[in-house]
């Protein structure tokens, strides 16, 4: 089965078409479209609607870095199911900003 692209997915695969490999933003949780929908003007982002299952997405991560913001309400399983499924996609570096501002670095 093939899997469909994430929110915006398309643009961030023209931009790694293009070259570009530096951190791509992921936002999750409660506000994740609005906040995608914003950066999404500047910058290679992807959106996670929210609490649909990131394994149902294939992501477009392969040898790039990945900054996922959590937008209000992801739990730390959350969180880890979302890092799981850009691991899986061969993310290079994955990273995590709160939302009480911590940094988490997914190993």
């Amino acid at each position: 089965m093939k899997l469909k692209l994430p929110p915006f997915g398309h643009r961030v695969v023209k931009s790694i078409q293009d070259g570009y490999t530096n951190d791509i933003y992921l936002f999750c949780g409660i506000n994740a479209w609005k906040k995608a929908k914003a950066f999404d003007v500047s910058r290679p982002t992807l959106c996670l609607p929210p609490w649909l299952d990131p394994l149902q997405f294939n992501w477009p991560v392969q040898n790039t870095d990945v900054l996922i913001f959590d937008t209000s309400g992801a739990d730390d399983d959350y969180l880890n199911d979302i890092a799981y499924a850009l691991s899986t996609s061969h993310a290079r570096t994955i990273r995590c900003v709160t939302h009480e501002f911590n940094l988490i670095r997914f190993e």
